[in-house]
């Protein structure tokens, strides 16, 4: 199994996805060939291969080889991973730890979800809970979790800030 798991390319540390990961590995929790690309991270993960940033034509070919793909709920990242027809888990950056200014990742990966476009993870045991029942979780989400893959990035994520900003105003 491949695993690639990414934390963008925030200026934030994500040490707690990565350490998550990383433990997970070392206790045996997880396995199969695991690529990190770390960004701005601290922390330095042992038990696989890591690289702190890859180019877009890499991001791409690894989203596309992945049997799963665990990552911050960045926009690009999601958005991406939809078009190439994958669903990715996401583990929000959460401004409390200092991942981040704000929690919109929280409100995002929640929108993803609740359209079943991605499997939202609330902590560190719950994101490795969802790796290891990733493929009931797909087969849970039925056959038209995967939007066309012809679909075009700009288009779904027009669709879905328009969503978003639609809601918004009527929660306020």
């Amino acid at each position: 199994m491949k695993i690639y798991v990414t934390v963008g390319f925030e200026s934030f540390s994500f040490d707690r996805l990565l350490r998550a990961v990383d433990e997970a590995l070392e206790r045996h929790l997880i396995a199969g060939e695991v690529l990190v690309q770390n960004g701005h991270s601290r922390y330095k993960v042992h038990g696989c291969e890591s690289r702190r940033f890859l180019n877009f034509d890499e991001v791409v070919s690894r989203l596309r080889e992945a049997d799963i793909v665990v990552s911050h709920a960045g926009v690009g990242t999601t958005l991406l991973c939809l078009a190439l027809g994958t669903i990715p888990i996401l583990l929000p950056r959460r401004a409390h730890f200092h991942e981040h200014v704000d929690d919109h990742q929280v409100e995002f990966a929640r929108k993803m979800e609740s359209e079943g476009r991605a499997i939202v993870a609330h902590d560190e045991g719950d994101l490795i809970d969802k790796i290891n029942r990733y493929g009931a979780l797909l087969d849970e989400m039925g056959p038209s979790r995967i939007r066309e893959k012809s679909a075009s990035l700009k288009s779904n994520l027009e669709e879905i800030l328009a969503r978003c900003a639609a809601e918004g105003g009527r929660s306020r």
